[in-house]
């Protein structure tokens, strides 16, 4: 099964490439005049995920607290996230849905991790692991956010394993 987590974590990084090869132009700062609104600044901005075209969610340090920002970088401007972010949860590794409404992260409180997804529209943020007894991180989006895959430590590996966002965890077949 490592083999498989090593292949997964291959075919991403190739995906990730082809993305950023697709871009036109030399790479250059997203910001905004004025500072802290833009998408770069002072702090640590980190894990960026690409949603459409036009939205980006990444990771920044910028409140004192590892936090999730999203930017839709055609209209140059940052759009709130209200009911997600919260002093107690580090938030790592969001993803979100080519429709933009899904945001899905590995968030830790104390020393607990979960994958935690986020409703834009209804502004509710969901637990989808909490009865899940394993160290979990790197969540992944269909694009509709209906299905969520993440790597799980289970049994002493790491595994990949897809949530119905509504049903819970889907039965994978093994070969």
């Amino acid at each position: 099964m490592k083999q498989r987590s090593s292949w997964f974590l291959r075919g991403l990084a190739l995906l990730l490439s082809l993305i950023l090869m697709g871009c036109s132009g030399a790479p250059r700062l997203i910001a905004l005049p004025g500072g802290d609104r833009g998408v770069n600044s002072r702090y640590a901005e980190l894990f960026p995920s690409l949603g459409d075209r036009s939205l980006l969610v990444f990771v920044s340090d910028r409140r004192g607290s590892q936090d999730a920002y999203l930017y839709n970088w055609e209209q140059r401007q940052q759009i709130p996230l209200p009911g997600l972010n919260s002093l107690d949860l580090l938030v790592e590794h969001p993803a979100i849905s080519a429709d933009g409404n899904w945001i899905a992260f590995a968030g830790s409180r104390g020393d607990r991790t979960n994958i935690y997804l986020y409703d834009r529209r209804s502004q509710q943020l969901r637990n989808l692991t909490a009865n899940l007894e394993a160290i979990v991180r790197n969540p992944s989006l269909s694009r509709d956010g209906q299905r969520i895959a993440f790597e799980a430590a289970l049994g002493g590996q790491w595994d990949v394993l897809v949530y119905d966002r509504d049903a819970g965890p889907l039965d994978l077949i093994q070969p």
